[in-house]
């Protein structure tokens, strides 16, 4: 957990020391990178622009011993009032599919709601969000509600 306030207090420290953006920064279409879930969970991430205020996200996430698990989101974005371009919040829901300890198959679905920055000069993208979900599948009735779960995401961007 403290991993994830670092990182949490790093993207905020970035977002707000940048001052002077252009005011129709384009966004990107394509981005790729890792993507870090309350700090036991690693993966990849690839994001997706559909329109100026849509995007998909997909990503696969593992703990690197005892399995993985592949979720794919729909995400509306939108800029912040008074706030440089390169700056979105976005929400939205998806599903995600797994096996976990070799015999605990999980399906369900999935929300998450975040922030995002990407820089001008580097073709980078950072996001943070919470990303809650619900396991419709699964033999561990305990994890049928996850509610704390937040991640962050640092992507290449590639178009």
């Amino acid at each position: 957990m403290k991993k994830l306030v670092f990182f949490a207090i790093m993207l905020l420290s970035i977002v707000t020391s940048v001052s002077a953006q252009r005011a129709n920064q384009k966004w990107y279409r394509h981005a790729i990178g890792i993507r870090v879930e309350n700090e036991d969970l690693i993966g990849i991430s690839y994001d997706r622009f559909l329109s100026n205020q849509t995007a998909g996200e997909l990503f696969l996430m593992s703990d690197l011993s005892s399995g993985a698990e592949i979720t794919g989101l729909y995400k509306y974005v939108k800029s912040l009032p008074d706030v440089p371009a390169s700056v979105r919040w976005y929400a939205g829901c998806g599903v995600h599919i797994g096996q976990w300890e070799q015999t605990d198959i999980v399906f369900g679905v999935d929300g998450v709601l975040g922030i995002g920055y990407t820089f001008d000069q580097i073709p980078l993208n950072l996001t943070i969000d919470w990303h809650p979900i619900i396991n419709v599948v699964t033999s561990n009735k305990n994890e049928a509600f996850i509610p704390i779960k937040f991640g962050l995401s640092a992507r290449y961007i590639i178009e």
